[in-house]
């Protein structure tokens, strides 16, 4: 294996670890090198993050929730767009006389992934449970992953999401030490997706939903 290829699997295999280990990783190669070494390896760790920031900037993801638990989805909105992710949330995107369900499922087929904020309202929520029909019938449409659920409380969560890794949003401190995971976990799954994004018929998703929203109940 010649120096380019190995160069290269060593960059994707840096970039796809986590942000702490990153970070880490950086800090004891600084530690080991050279002043000039040093230098340049910051100004490479720089690019990484403008590459990051990037690739952030071309996600796109819908946040299926309950109006109840609107505060704290807003904050996590906020969080989501200061790193460069664009969110869709009804109360900002859905303008009055708009065909609720028709615009909703457009815009969950339009966006990258949903994040499902699972929580005492949410599960019990009808709207809630049609906007994951319509991402889980994606994920079998796509075979790719289309949801993301983060655990707001302590719920019982839906049976199809179940074999989901779940992000433990239930405490100020787990949700600091999450935010960022959540941030990683949307730039892999975005990414893998590739050309999943292939034109999938947004008509016959929506029709399966019918046959979807019974077992969801």
């Amino acid at each position: 294996m010649n120096s380019k290829v190995s160069f290269t699997k060593g960059i994707s295999s840096f970039a796809e670890l986590a942000h702490h280990d990153r970070a880490w990783v950086t800090s004891e190669l600084l530690r080991a090198l050279s002043l000039g070494q040093r230098r340049a390896l910051q100004d490479f760790s720089s690019s990484m993050q403008s590459y990051e920031k990037k690739l952030r900037a071309g996600l796109s993801v819908f946040v299926s929730h309950s109006s109840r638990d609107k505060r704290f989805v807003r904050s996590l909105k906020k969080y989501l767009e200061e790193h460069g992710v664009r969110v869709w949330l009804d109360e900002a995107n859905l303008f009055p006389g708009e065909a609720l369900f028709d615009r909703l499922s457009e815009s969950i087929l339009r966006t990258d992934l949903l994040i499902a904020v699972l929580s005492n309202h949410s599960i019990r929520s009808n709207w809630v449970k049609k906007e994951l029909a319509l991402a889980a019938q994606a994920e079998v449409d796509g075979r790719k992953v289309k949801i993301v659920p983060i655990l707001k409380d302590d719920c019982e969560v839906p049976h199809f999401l179940a074999d989901k890794l779940h992000l433990d949003f239930r405490t100020a401190s787990a949700r600091r030490k999450n935010e960022p995971v959540l941030l990683d976990a949307l730039m892999k799954l975005s990414s893998r997706r590739g050309t999943s994004k292939r034109r999938l018929s947004r008509q016959t998703t929506k029709e399966k939903v019918g046959k979807t929203l019974p077992k969801l109940r």
